[in-house]
């Protein structure tokens, strides 16, 4: 049984693993966008506001949701928290170039 429980556990961090650096690179591409837009600032249409808009509350809402399995190990727990406090700053940032308030 202890065979089973620890191929089971290493199945699901494989799998987790995989799922956080999905989410780590989907921040970074939205960062880029956003990035990109505010060098360019005619970018910034209604469209594009609500398209990225979507796109962030998808992927916030993924990692907000996150919870390491308890037997993740340190670092991978706080990587879970980096990308938390990665979306708040992506969001942020989106919030500023959308001339938006952030709320709370």
């Amino acid at each position: 049984m202890e065979k089973t429980k620890k191929s089971i556990e290493e199945s699901t961090m494989a799998s987790w693993s995989s799922y956080i650096s999905t989410l780590e690179h989907a921040l970074v591409q939205m960062e880029n966008s956003i990035e990109e837009s505010i060098s360019v600032p005619s970018a910034c249409t209604n469209e594009w506001c609500q398209s990225v808009e979507e796109v962030i509350d998808e992927l916030t809402e993924a990692i907000y949701a996150l919870k390491p399995p308890r037997w993740a190990s340190q670092g991978q727990s706080e990587s879970v928290r980096r990308l938390k406090r990665k979306a708040q700053q992506v969001y942020a940032k989106y919030l500023q170039q959308a001339g938006k308030i952030m709320p709370g």
